[in-house]
């Protein structure tokens, strides 16, 4: 079993805040206590917390209810605020690693890496190919601060804030495990956000979230049938437990559900284009909306694959003298989060080689060899030390030899001034002088003109030369860009991406629908490419063709030959 106690795990949604609190008992995980309190509408809004006391009073109501015995929790976050990245890095030691993360970082996320908590996951080393893949998460420091001092104030006390759609994944390997020979979709339908969790050979392989949830269906039968927004919430309960509804309450169900289906898919389309997979196995279902049958339906109609709902409780035994074993199961796919971050523990072996995702954006990773990161950091210090010291003397040394030069800087100015001054007297008035001005002016103009009326597929690819030069990026309007970093920053470019991780091969027009082919070293740099494209003025309608794995036939580097179709203005 895993090493040290279970934290409860405590999720905070939209709608609710769900427990669950496990505990070894005859070698087998049990469920010791476990409670659910509704939250008000816009408590939680695009996963910021908007009400702090309704919160702190949900949460101490079900610590009080249920007599939890611990105030160490884990705590999941979701939202516009947290970015989830796979990249790929050379081998390197652990203590290696942990220097280095930070300025990996900096080439993946939209953001001063300042203001983020960063944290990682070795998924994968591939000594083969000198490589190994990791998952890297950050999150604004302001919203993790924000969270964890909400739940110290009920008086409880946050040791892990992990990532929600990682824990769905956490609690579906300890009942399923993680097939090495497949890939599998997680979908964590929840009030407010839809996460879905791509997991690949075993390995999280991309994740996003949409803000096309349960509330989103319950909002379409407020406005068709006209009632406040917590009836229509009862309406959609009702339905989906066969309770009596008017008939056309199912229809609206039925249509909002396919809306949802639908972006659910353009996801999984946009994976299998950019990834290079062939196709995805099953899809598992979870979260609040998971009991409705017509989205189970729709996302098995469009993906034309077998999907079933998530029980995160299958392999977990229940201790019927503190917890109501019937009503806790009812709610089992509701609870998918909450069992992911009570399989966390307060004393985690992260160097030992399991399947289970523990990231934790709380506080930075402490190495587990300390005497290593003690020596390999006073050799830092020493070498840091040492080219102070250096610098200090070369700039010393620099100092005195531009004292002289401007010295003699100065004077040479003193002289070739008096020369300006003497040209200025004899040329004032001089015809010929004022003709050479008027002659060029009339050839900057020219200039100007040609300049301006560059367009078509010559403007198309200075435009391309642009998104792929480091330090510039796609032409886009200041304000536009600014309103999409409120409105969603996934879709935001990168500014730190290197450029030089892709490369095109082939660009084909016709009748302004272009097709752009090439390589890239992963999915994520084709993603970026794509964002590049999707906020530029000169691109629109940009998606994704099937995609396919190769590799360098001179280094062995693992890619990805990509293709992607849009249309240009100009």
């Amino acid at each position: 079993m895993a090493d040290g106690r279970n934290l409860v795990g405590v999720d905070i949604g939209a709608s609710s805040i769900k427990v669950v609190h496990v505990r070894e008992a005859r070698k087998r995980l049990t469920v010791i206590r476990y409670g659910i309190a509704p939250l008000p509408p816009q408590t939680i809004v695009d996963g910021h917390i908007m009400n702090r006391a309704a919160v702190i009073d949900a949460v101490g109501a079900i610590w009080a209810q249920q007599k939890i015995p611990t105030r160490d929790v884990a705590i999941g976050v979701y939202g516009q605020s947290v970015i989830v990245r796979k990249i790929t890095v050379p081998m390197m030691t652990t203590a290696e690693l942990a220097e280095q993360i930070t300025w990996e970082a900096e080439q993946h996320i939209p953001f001063d890496i300042k203001v983020m908590n960063i944290d990682y996951e070795v998924l994968r080393r591939r000594p083969e190919a000198g490589q190994m893949d990791l998952l890297l998460v950050a999150a604004k420091k302001d919203e993790i601060n924000d969270f964890a001092s909400v739940v110290r104030e009920a008086r409880i006390k946050p040791q892990v804030v992990d990532i929600n759609a990682f824990c769905v994944q956490n609690a579906f390997e300890f009942v399923h495990g993680l097939p090495d020979d497949q890939t599998i979709a997680l979908l964590n339908v929840g009030a407010a956000v839809s996460s879905l969790n791509i997991v690949s050979r075993g390995v999280s392989a991309f994740t996003r979230e949409v803000t096309n949830a349960g509330n989103t269906v319950t909002e379409e039968i407020q406005r068709q049938m006209g009632v406040p927004f917590e009836q229509a919430e009862q309406m959609k309960i009702a339905a989906s437990q066969g309770a009596p509804v008017p008939p056309q309450v199912h229809q609206i169900i039925s249509t909002a559900c396919d809306a949802l289906a639908g972006e659910i898919q353009r996801s999984l389309d946009f994976y299998l284009a950019t990834s290079g997979e062939a196709e995805i196995q099953r899809v598992y279902v979870c979260g609040g909306s998971a009991y409705l049958a017509p989205l189970v339906s729709a996302i098995e109609k469009r993906a034309r694959v077998p999907v079933m709902v998530l029980d995160p409780l299958a392999n977990l035994a229940v201790d019927n003298r503190t917890v109501n074993e019937a009503d806790l199961r009812s709610r089992a796919a509701q609870l998918s989060v909450a069992v992911g971050l009570a399989l966390r523990t307060d004393r985690e072996r992260r160097d030992v080689d399991m399947r289970r995702v523990r990231v934790n954006l709380l506080a930075q990773r402490k190495e587990t060899k300390g005497r290593a990161s003690s020596e390999g950091s006073q050799a830092w210090l020493v070498a840091v030390g040492a080219a102070v010291l250096v610098e200090v003397l070369v700039l010393g040394a620099w100092h005195a030899s531009m004292a002289n030069d401007l010295k003699k800087m100065t004077n040479d100015n003193a002289g070739v001034q008096a020369q300006i001054d003497q040209i200025k007297k004899d040329t004032a008035d001089h015809p010929k002088v004022k003709d050479r001005l008027a002659e060029l002016k009339e050839r900057e103009d020219a200039i100007a003109k040609l300049q301006a009326a560059r367009t078509g597929p010559t403007s198309v690819l200075l435009e391309l030369s642009h998104i792929l030069t480091p330090g510039r990026g796609p032409t886009v309007d200041h304000d536009k860009l600014e309103q999409l970093k409120r409105d969603d920053p996934s879709v935001v470019p990168n500014p730190n991406w290197d450029p030089r991780r892709l490369w095109l091969l082939k660009y084909s027009e016709v009748d302004r629908n272009v097709k752009i082919e090439g390589l890239a070293r992963d999915g994520e740099d084709i993603a970026e490419f794509m964002r590049r494209l999707g906020v530029s003025d000169f691109f629109y309608d940009v998606k994704p063709l099937p995609a396919t794995e190769t590799s360098d036939k001179d280094t062995k580097i693992n890619l990805k030959q990509f293709a992607v179709s849009a249309k240009v203005r100009y």
